[in-house]
């Protein structure tokens, strides 16, 4: 005969439902690194979480122009998916791991 209580339920069900819930994934942080000369930056963070979407806007210090502007996630170059020159802003959908931001600007 199965285990009921006195409502009809089965305990060892009820049981199994209540007791070991899985713990929750711990999420994963990635590195936000700038390097910048005669630059600077509108993000302050040095971690972002994965998955999460990442957007820097970089700007050259008074009389100075942007020249060179690399763009590495897990020492991936994506700099040419990830740089918007007219824009002057780094975009990064979906971040997969550390990132690393270099850009200089030369005196104009």
């Amino acid at each position: 005969m199965p285990n009921l209580d006195e409502e009809g339920t089965l305990i060892k069900f009820v049981e199994e439902i209540k007791g070991e819930q899985p713990t929750p994934p711990v999420p994963t942080t990635y590195s936000i690194t700038q390097n910048l000369t005669n630059v600077t930056s509108d993000v302050v963070a040095t971690e972002i979480e994965e998955g999460e979407s990442l957007t820097a806007t970089l700007t050259a210090e008074t009389g100075y122009t942007i020249d060179s502007v690399t763009v590495t996630m897990s020492d991936v170059d994506i700099t040419s998916t990830a740089w918007d020159s007219t824009e002057g802003k780094v975009t990064i959908a979906e971040v997969t791991g550390n990132v690393v931001i270099t850009a200089t600007a030369q005196e104009d």
